[in-house]
């Protein structure tokens, strides 16, 4: 239940980020669905989020779709504590997009 609640949250804001953004992109950012989720180690699990200096808003919209997808993947998998992390890496690269939204109204 909690990963339906994150999952909603997280599509409702990858599509208003992708309603802001400029109409020459091509619809925003999409899920890959059918399409097998990498295999994520533990060790990988926390580290993006201090890699964001810089970042455009494209590649953090698209990571946080492939994050999600990650943790979808670990939750499948029963590996529920690198799905927490990567629940909690989303939640801090969704704030980023946030405030990057804000900043460019």
């Amino acid at each position: 239940e909690m990963l339906a609640r994150e999952d909603e949250s997280t599509q409702a804001l990858l599509q208003t980020w992708a309603g802001t953004e400029a109409k020459g992109r091509a619809g925003g950012v999409k899920a890959k669905q059918g399409q097998p989720v990498p295999r994520l180690r533990e060790a990988d699990a926390g580290t993006h989020a201090a890699d964001l200096a810089g970042m455009p808003s494209a590649d953090l919209a698209q990571l946080i779709q492939d994050l999600t997808d990650q943790m979808k993947g670990a939750a499948a998998e029963l590996q529920f504590e690198v799905a927490a992390r990567l629940r909690d890496e989303i939640s801090e690269l969704k704030k980023e997009l946030r405030q990057m939204m804000e900043a460019t109204k």
